[in-house]
């Protein structure tokens, strides 16, 4: 199985985290980055590695991995939910919304909000729990309600059991039409891959409580180790990723996979839509996928791609990619290969759709200090222009003030074009910031 490389790019990761068509490119980063929020790791929490979301009054809302309550092992903190608010005459305000205690609310909370129809936050905890099958907790899934007097309200509305049932829970949310959830766990689901190969579950609610259902069970073969969410399309049926597994390739657990879970009478039915070898079409899509308006799926690989590139060992540095569907046949193209340095390398997170442009960001490259020298990380535009896609890059990380590393989140965008991210270190306590770039 893939493992994360955390512990080089990451310096304060939480102790239990081990998990992990060639374009021209332009040579001058547009340096628009400012930092609205620096974290210390204390109460206010530190270690974002989940991307943003906005309400409709221009809040942002987030999680921290890190600090908050300092119960959880080794002392780094059970993470938090947070809201920055604009001031007027410019700058941020950060508020706690809620702390994770580590016990049955859960903790790590390492991935990106969303709200209900009535502005209830959701989201999942890796660890913690009330089920001790697990160590530290099989995860959770929350739900924050507003008290309407600034203060919010925690409720777990699932707590996984580990086993058939599940386990670590570390991608967004998605709502249906009929208010049901779905989401993925990284292990639990068999007895594949020694604690499970991951799941893909709903939560439908029921007279205030929530019923869990897992609609598909990884066994390796098929893919293994969900680290993105799922997307819906206008005729219901799930598509995602899988960080492993789906072939024979990458030291023999598979490169990972795009799946898609099509419902039928009695049950979801899981097809693999394609499976990545490890070479110049990528390996190990570690977040989930976005689709256009003519069904066409985009994505990023953390590895593969140009084969040249050796920031990591010679595996590739990544790329982003295409899956269009002809006759009922999935074809995969790759769209951009990244080639380290200035260019930036491994994208964790994925894309997002802005003015017909691909947003993203990487965790590596960019050529500024970190690693040796091979730089901490960058914002990059993929803009598609006479049947080629070009990529710019619009900021690279310093690993000073302006943070370094943006790990799993994508890329959000404000009214005005804006857009937001974080990245996992960086500012004085290199505990992570919540920063604006303008394209």
């Amino acid at each position: 199985m893939h493992l994360h490389r955390l512990s080089l790019v990451w310096s304060k990761a939480l102790p239990f985290l081990t998990l992990i068509l060639t374009l021209s490119t332009h040579a001058r980063a547009v340096s628009t980055e400012k930092v609205l929020y620096t974290f210390t790791g204390g109460n206010d929490g530190g270690l974002p590695v989940a991307g943003l979301i906005f309400d409709a009054s221009g809040n942002l809302y987030g999680t921290t991995g890190g600090g908050g309550s300092p119960t959880c092992e080794g002392g780094n903190g059970c993470g938090t939910v947070f809201e920055l608010t604009a001031k007027t005459g410019g700058g941020w305000t950060e508020k706690v919304l809620y702390t994770f205690t580590g016990g049955s609310d859960g903790w790590a909370p390492e991935i990106a909000l969303i709200f209900d129809s009535n502005g209830n936050l959701y989201g999942t905890a890796l660890a913690g729990g009330n089920n001790v099958a697990c160590t530290l907790g099989c995860g959770t899934v929350f739900e924050l309600r507003p008290n309407g007097d600034g203060t919010w309200t925690e409720t777990t509305i699932h707590s996984f059991a580990g086993g058939r049932g599940g386990q670590s829970p570390n991608a967004p949310l998605i709502f249906d039409q009929s208010g049901n959830l779905y989401g993925t766990t990284y292990y639990g689901g068999g007895a594949s891959c020694n604690v499970g190969c991951g799941t893909v579950f709903e939560l439908t609610p029921n007279a205030g409580r929530w019923t869990h259902t897992v609609l598909h069970r990884f066994t390796g073969n098929d893919g293994a180790n969900p680290r993105g969410g799922v997307i819906l399309d206008k005729a219901g049926d799930l598509y995602g990723t899988t960080e492993g597994g789906g072939g024979n390739g990458c030291s023999g657990h598979g490169c990972g996979t795009v799946f898609r879970l099509r419902r039928s009478t009695l049950r979801w039915k899981e097809s693999v839509l394609y499976r990545f070898s490890g070479d110049s079409d990528g390996a190990f899509p570690e977040a989930g996928l976005v689709q256009d308006m003519a069904g066409n799926l985009y994505g990023t690989t953390d590895q593969g791609g140009d084969m040249r590139c050796s920031v990591f060992g010679g595996a590739g540095c990544g790329t982003v990619f295409k899956m269009h569907s002809s006759n009922g046949k999935w074809k995969q193209s790759v769209l951009h290969s990244f080639a380290g340095g200035k260019d930036g390398t491994n994208p964790l997170g994925g894309v997002i759709f802005y003015n017909a442009s691909l947003f993203g960001m990487t965790n590596v490259g960019g050529g500024n200090g970190c690693n040796g020298g091979n730089g901490c990380g960058t914002v990059f535009e993929l803009k598609h222009s006479k049947a080629c896609w070009r990529e710019k890059i619009l900021h690279r990380f310093t690993g000073g003030k302006d943070g370094s590393h943006p790990v799993w989140g994508s890329p959000v965008f404000d009214a005005a074009g804006n857009l937001y991210g974080t990245t996992s270190n960086g500012g004085p306590d290199d505990q992570g910031t919540v920063f604006e770039a303008t394209p």
